[in-house]
């Protein structure tokens, strides 16, 4: 048997629309098996679901329902700036669409399905224009997306970032192979929709591997191509490349900007041991969990523990079994290495040259999510911002797919549409590609449920909140409420606002000592020192209940139990079915409105929205007002109708000065990087249409060559 090499000529490939339709079909096939539950109606639980995910996802369902368009998220901690956040995607599309008709589980999984499938078709799409058979090309979309995504599917960046970089690669490819000029334009919208998911760091990741491919691609031509172009020639492609990628980043600019403020005000703007890059790497000693997957993942292991325990040559920081996880099955790993070794013997490179290339960045991107680079690279501009090194394994993903294609082809070339093979010869193929096809999707199956922090459970957990036991109690409260509980963020789904706070991009008022919470998760130690300190820091934050695990010393917390029992919704989250809960009203709490000297002013009227809060209160003398929500740039403040200089209390809170008597008080959020992020999404949009407009099919009129 002669087993030819994959070369790189199907540029011109074009499938009609009922193989797209075949493709999509398979794709949303994969989804089905992999989460049938899902499409039934069932909720994700575990990992950052519901610390993180649902209690953005719930107040945006809720401010878009309300007809509310939330920039400010008032109920985590005392707020924070959600558009800036950006992983709640207020600013992109698919998401302002799902959360408006569906409900909040449901849209959840809906995103989810949607970007797996888009990721299936990008990564096929990716492999057709690499010259890969259109059965290789479906093994490829298998080994990049049910490899890397599944086990991180309590990580909602991993799954719609991830969706992009083969659409990307995909419209780069085009252009350098077809030299099309308005091939390349279409990155520009495309990369500017992937940044306005808000998902930036496997923007990075992907902005960096283009622009190495690209690079590579412009100077190591085709030996097969009978023209060579000119030096200045390579500078203009480059240089319309990087144009089109720094207009993709300009049209994001609504989302960037408010970002970008953020980032200067957050816990990240400076690199410190708890905000070290490295983190989620994956030790050079786990890349064993290539090639000898049932070590660390079959059922009774815990890679957890190994992960804890840093090994030999281990950068020094934390990681976890889902940051470190790079698996693409033994059957594709047995092919590129038997694909290889045949090679050898030949003394012929079986692989394309852009393939070579991408497996090239392959192993750059193994070698980064090592975490040892970023000794020298955390000094260098993006590297040092984002956390989690073990997501440049994309890239080692994204290389063994295309591989694993390749070496499919190779060993069975009758798989092509080419090919001269007889219906005997081409059927065993076609069952032999079945058959690695079907162990590959076992495989991955398997480990997904294995290595992953989150489960799939019948019931629409979310959807519980309006039966909560413990809603309806606070719902009561003759005050604003603002809640301590255990478990950062997952009380707010009730719709209270609640401490402690857990944020990826947070405002560095949290991250503070002395200002961020330090109440402890011990919560029934009896020391009068400590307990006093908690009560007094309770009482700076406005804090006017306690949730507890555990009973409370009434007389050291200074509080009255007022429920005792389970509750719908958070007896689910937190797995506590046979535990009660007990919920505590402060005494004497001052509440979230008070007067300059901390003491609580009766409020008439109080509303609380996604950009606005209105009160009406009446102090006796002069004083100021402080409502105890998080001072931001962009608060303006009006005290009956008139702008007044708002002021920042106690390093962090709002105040106003009033005069005695009664008066309205309304502060509303107006972000200016917002405003200026949205004209400059515009103008980048506008210059965009009229380049694409005027463009021709080629970048260089009169000059057809392609780029190989």
């Amino acid at each position: 048997m002669t087993r030819q090499p994959v070369r790189t000529t199907a540029s011109d490939i074009r499938d009609s629309w009922l193989v797209w339709l075949g493709v999509i079909g398979v794709s949303l096939w994969m989804t089905v098996l992999f989460w049938e539950p899902l499409w039934k109606g069932a909720t994700l639980i575990g990992g950052d679901t519901f610390s993180y995910y649902f209690p953005q996802k719930t107040f945006l369902a809720d401010s878009l329902k309300r007809g509310e368009f939330p920039l400010w998220n008032p109920l985590v901690g005392a707020g924070y700036p959600i558009a800036a956040e950006s992983q709640t995607g207020v600013l992109y599309p698919p998401m302002l669409v799902a959360y408006r008709f569906l409900d909040v589980h449901l849209a959840y999984s809906a995103i989810q399905l949607f970007h797996y499938t888009l990721a299936f078709a990008g990564m096929w799409a990716v492999a057709r224009q690499y010259g890969i058979s259109r059965l290789g090309a479906l093994l490829t979309g298998l080994v990049y997306v049910y490899g890397w995504f599944p086990t991180r599917i309590c990580l909602e960046w991993a799954i719609i970032g991830g969706a992009y970089l083969p659409w990307c690669v995909w419209l780069v490819e085009g252009w350098l192979t077809t030299d099309r000029r308005r091939t390349l334009l279409w990155l520009a919208p495309v990369f500017g929709m992937f940044l306005l998911a808000g998902h930036f760091h496997l923007a990075f990741i992907t902005t960096l591997a283009l622009v190495v491919y690209v690079c590579a691609r412009l100077m190591l031509r085709s030996r097969e191509s009978s023209t060579s172009a000119e030096p200045r020639t390579r500078w203009v492609h480059l240089g319309w490349f990087i144009g089109v990628l720094v207009t993709g980043y300009l049209i994001a600019a609504v989302q960037l900007g408010p970002t970008l403020e953020l980032m200067t005000r957050s816990q990240r703007q400076e690199f410190n041991q708890g905000n070290d890059p490295g983190y989620g790497h994956i030790p050079p000693w786990y890349l064993t969990q290539v090639c000898s997957s049932w070590i660390w993942y079959l059922p009774g292991s815990d890679p957890d523990q190994a992960l804890f325990n840093v090994g030999s040559f281990a950068y020094p920081c934390s990681t976890n079994k889902v940051e470190a996880h790079l698996y693409f099955g033994m059957a594709p790993l047995l092919l590129i290495l038997g694909t290889g070794l045949w090679g050898l013997s030949r003394r012929e490179w079986p692989w394309s040259r852009p393939i070579t290339i991408w497996m090239g960045i392959g192993l750059i991107g193994v070698l980064i999510a090592t975490g040892w680079p970023f000794v020298i690279l955390k000094h260098l501009p993006g590297f040092g911002y984002f956390r989690g090194a073990g997501r440049y394994g994309i890239l080692t993903s994204f290389a063994a797919a295309l591989c694993a294609g390749a070496a499919c082809d190779v060993w069975m070339p009758a798989l092509r549409p080419d090919s001269r093979a007889g219906l005997a010869r081409r059927g065993m193929r076609w069952c032999g590609w079945l058959l690695i096809f079907s162990l590959t999707a076992w495989d991955l199956y398997l480990v997904s449920r294995w290595v992953t922090y989150a489960f799939m459970v019948d019931h629409p957990i979310v959807e519980m909140r309006e039966t909560s036991e413990i809603r309806e109690v606070l719902r009561q409260s003759a005050r604003p409420v603002r809640l301590w509980s255990r478990g950062s963020n997952a009380a707010t789904i009730e719709g209270v606002s609640a401490f402690p706070v857990y944020l990826g991009l947070g405002p560095r008022e949290y991250f503070e000592e002395g200002l961020a919470s330090d109440f402890k998760e011990d919560e029934q130690t009896s020391d009068p020192v400590a307990v006093a300190k908690q009560v007094d820091w309770l009482r700076r934050n406005g804090v006017t209940h306690i949730l507890s695990f555990s009973p409370l010393d009434e007389a050291l917390w200074k509080a009255k139990l007022i429920y005792r029992g389970g509750d719908q919704l958070l007896s689910r989250v937190w797995a506590r079915s046979d535990s009660p809960f007990y919920l505590y009203e402060c005494v004497d709490a001052p509440g979230r409105v008070v007067d300059s000297q901390g003491n609580r002013l009766e409020v008439e009227q109080f509303e609380h929205s996604a950009n606005r809060v209105a009160l009406t209160t009446s102090p006796t003398v002069d004083t100021k007002v402080v409502v105890r929500e998080l001072a931001y740039p962009g608060w303006r403040v009006t005290v009956d109708g008139v702008e007044a200089p708002s002021q920042v209390v106690d390093s962090m809170y709002r105040g106003v000065d009033v005069k005695a008597g009664k008066h309205q008080i309304v502060w509303s959020y107006h972000p200016r990087s917002l405003v200026a992020g949205l004209v400059m999404s515009g103008l980048a949009l506008l210059g965009w249409l009229v380049v694409f407009r005027r463009s021709g099919p080629s970048l260089n009129p009169g000059d057809s060559h392609s780029i190989r």
